[in-house]
């Protein structure tokens, strides 16, 4: 008899209190569908992933900067512009009180 269990549960406040997180598990034979297939499906992605080591972590870092980099400056211009109504069109050049 195998025990199967699948869920994808997160240990956060919200997942904790307010959440509904859920896992299911299955027990049944080594024989059976739901187990050789889980098996089978896992074992596929797990040949298939990404080696998480010391140059994917750096590589990773350097776009992850580059993005909230970009964020940022997306986030400013657009606190500094507005989409004016009436000349239908952003604009950065007037305040919203001189409409």
């Amino acid at each position: 008899m195998n025990s199967l269990i699948i869920g994808s549960s997160n240990l956060t406040a919200n997942a904790l209190c307010l959440n509904k997180e859920w896992n299911l598990k299955i027990s049944a034979t080594s024989e059976s569908y739901i187990i050789s297939n889980a098996l089978n499906e896992f074992t596929t992605e797990f040949e298939n992933a990404v080696k998480v080591d010391e140059d994917f972590i750096v590589k990773y870092e350097v776009i992850y900067t580059k993005q909230l980099q970009l964020n940022r400056t997306i986030k400013r211009n657009l606190e500094d512009s507005f989409w004016c109504w009436v000349c239908c069109k952003w604009d950065a050049r007037r305040s919203f009180s001189e409409y």
